[in-house]
């Protein structure tokens, strides 16, 4: 696919037969310049599609020994840098 220049684009991505059970998927693709927007969902309806959209659960758990001891750095979001 050649676009015809810099700037912003919008997709639109539609998909067939993906709750089929046939491993032969169909998908349209739509590219057309526009301005930045949020994302847009016009329609959601696959079953398997509904498992990607589902949010993750907390991980739980033990966090190992070593957690909490400074090796090499820390992001922002790690509790040993809030100290």
């Amino acid at each position: 696919m050649t676009l015809p220049g810099p700037g912003s684009y919008r997709l639109l991505v539609h998909g067939k037969n993906r709750d089929d059970g046939d491993p032969v998927e169909t998908y349209l693709l739509q590219l057309w310049p526009a301005p930045l927007a949020a994302p847009v969902t016009h329609r959601a309806t696959s079953a398997y599609g509904a498992t990607m959209r589902e949010t993750a659960p907390a991980p739980t758990g033990q966090h190992p020994d070593w957690y909490d001891q400074k090796t090499s750095g820390y992001g922002p979001d790690h509790p040993a840098a809030q100290r």
